[in-house]
């Protein structure tokens, strides 16, 4: 007897042949992938890369083309069967052909959607753990509570002076912020915006900080000052005709008082220097007044800008640097022309200024405050 597969070429029966091999090569590399692409997603979610929302659409995406290949497939073998079943008519004898055509019907609809089939119902039921699992994870999750943004200290410019023009106050900005930004943030945590001049016909945002230029001094010997106004607002005032009669620069005492008012908006921060056994000296935290001049400042793009110490100055025995630029060579020292104010809690004299010598600079008392040199 000739073997089958021999009698069934002999009638015609390649071509279904060839076609149902393509079928069942296509389906199982198809599979191969998409369960390649599956085990991706399920190792993924595993490790905790993909979010929840991309966890719910890789797996969701996965099961849509696990159920239409499924479909595709079982139509494919449908036709294929009917084709072989048709051929196997043929060229067999009538008592077999029923029985065959049943067998390779039955073969070719179990066969192509059993992968994807199974794909799909792991893929679902991994799916839907995970999510039960996210769920219950999120339940046990404390709930954040919703944060401030940080709030942005604003400073407007107001110039009131006939001695600088507001194009000069303008160039200057840039580079007070840069000040700002680069050098004393970083030294004491607290930064603010410059939002530029202010009209003078105009009155500041509310809820902003004030810097006023203005000609003359309202304080004798006073070269600039930060105060508080009656609604609780800091103000600083920069006297530039003053300034100038004095030769200094008003850049300096602009960025003196800029700086000042932002270590200590209220004026009411001070630093206790233990004394030992006889009390100690109240230090407010004024960080121009010890390095105060021009000679000691330095440039900012193409301004002058204020030399201002750092908060290692206000500790006895810290290490340095005690200023931003490196003039001083301890803590607690006073540069020549500077000065800084002093209360000793024992006595009820209140507040005194002590001034750095001319010559050589103050020097502080062995476990005590600054002092003038003798």
């Amino acid at each position: 007897m000739t073997p089958l597969l021999v009698r069934v070429h002999a009638q015609g029966l390649s071509w279904p042949l060839v076609y149902w091999l393509v079928i069942v090569v296509l389906g199982a590399a198809f599979e191969l992938d998409n369960f390649r692409s599956a085990m991706g997603v399920i190792r993924a979610v595993r490790r905790g890369e993909p979010g929840e929302r991309s966890m719910r659409t890789s797996s969701g995406g996965l099961l849509a083309v696990n159920v239409l290949v499924t479909l595709l497939l079982v139509l494919a073998g449908l036709i294929g069967a009917v084709l072989v079943a048709g051929s196997l008519t043929n060229g067999l004898d009538l008592q077999y052909s029923s029985l065959a055509a049943e067998v390779a019907v039955v073969a070719f609809a179990l066969a192509f959607p059993t992968a994807p089939a199974l794909t799909a119902v792991l893929l679902w039921r991994w799916r839907r753990r995970t999510l039960h699992e996210l769920q219950r994870e999120r339940q046990r999750q404390p709930k954040k509570r919703p944060t401030l943004p940080a709030m942005t200290t604003v400073i407007a410019v107001t110039n009131h002076s006939t001695v600088v023009t507001d194009a000069e106050v303008q160039r200057a900005l840039p580079d007070f912020q840069t000040q700002l930004n680069r050098d004393f943030e970083p030294a004491w945590g607290r930064g603010a915006h410059l939002a530029g001049l202010v009209a003078k016909s105009q009155q500041p945002a509310p809820g902003c900080w004030q810097i006023v230029l203005l000609d003359d001094a309202d304080q004798a010997g006073a070269l600039g000052y930060h105060d508080v106004t009656p609604d609780g607002r800091p103000l600083a005032k920069v006297f530039v005709k003053t300034t100038k009669d004095a030769g200094e620069s008003w850049t300096v005492v602009f960025t003196h008082e800029l700086l000042e008012m932002l270590a200590d908006p209220y004026i009411n921060s001070t630093t206790f220097i233990d004394n030992g056994s006889d009390g100690g000296f109240l230090i407010p935290v004024e960080v121009g007044d010890p390095v105060e001049g021009e000679q000691y400042g330095y440039t900012v793009g193409q301004t002058l800008c204020t030399d201002f110490v750092l908060p290692s100055w206000f500790r006895q025995g810290t290490k340095g640097p005690w200023d931003h630029v490196g003039h001083l060579e301890q803590p607690l020292y006073v540069l020549p022309g500077g000065y800084v104010s002093i209360a000793d809690v024992t006595l009820p004299n209140g507040w005194q200024q002590v001034f750095g010598d001319l010559a050589k600079g103050g020097t502080p008392r062995p476990g005590g405050p600054i002092v003038d040199p003798d």
